[in-house]
């Protein structure tokens, strides 16, 4: 098996393959690539989750100062999520909007019939993501976060089939009850953004190293 793999060209005249100019690139182009060997029908529950992985990688943060000069007292540990995430559910982006507030965007992994199991819809609870905190509101919002869901008036096409793209079936106003699930779904590619309102179920506003809650 032989694989070729291009990652720019180089020639001093045109190539004829669309650029119209010669290609003198001199720069030095440095990948990480993860080949994936699997059967056609698990190609995508392995390659899917090890892209996430190779783009997103773990940050190291280091810092110094007078705190770590006793390391006791530096010393924590805090994980914002309180479970994890669907195996086909990506948190996109976590945005702090202002204290007790941020701005979440869900998005589904895999297409329509690319998995057997991993491309159905996916059930994700609002109210159980992070955790110390009850969410007390939801706004679905567009994908932008400038305008809410509920105020969305999409264009009508003129189409030859009796139903248009734009004819899309909202999903219901969410319904709140204090320390009920809020579960949304997601649907295969699709990405959802919710603003959501919380507040704090522990007995102090703060954590134990006096950090004010923020959920990022």
């Amino acid at each position: 098996v032989q694989l070729d793999a291009m990652l720019y060209r180089r020639c001093l005249v045109d190539d004829s393959r669309g650029v119209g100019e010669p290609l003198n690139e001199t720069y030095v182009v440095t990948m990480r690539e993860w080949l994936v060997f699997s059967s056609p029908s698990k190609s995508s529950s392995l390659y899917r989750p090890a892209s996430q992985s190779l783009a997103h990688p773990p940050v190291l943060l280091f810092g110094e100062g007078a705190a770590f000069a006793q390391p006791q007292a530096a010393a924590y540990t805090y994980a914002p999520m309180s479970s994890p995430l669907p195996a086909n559910v990506q948190l996109l982006s976590l945005h702090t909007v202002e204290d007790n507030q941020v701005l979440v965007r869900l998005h589904h992994l895999f297409q329509v019939g690319e998995d057997a199991l991993l491309s159905k819809p996916a059930a994700v609870d609002l109210n159980g993501l992070f955790s110390n905190v009850e969410v007390t509101n939801v706004t679905e919002v567009t994908l932008g976060s400038t305008l809410p869901v509920s105020k969305l008036n999409r264009l009508k096409w003129n189409t030859a089939s009796s139903s248009s793209s734009s004819d899309v079936v909202l999903s219901p106003p969410l319904v709140l009850k204090a320390g009920a699930p809020i579960l949304v779904q997601i649907e295969p590619t699709d990405t959802r953004t919710f603003l959501l309102e919380f507040k704090s179920t522990s007995k102090n506003t703060s954590n134990n190293n006096g950090i004010k809650v923020r959920l990022n």
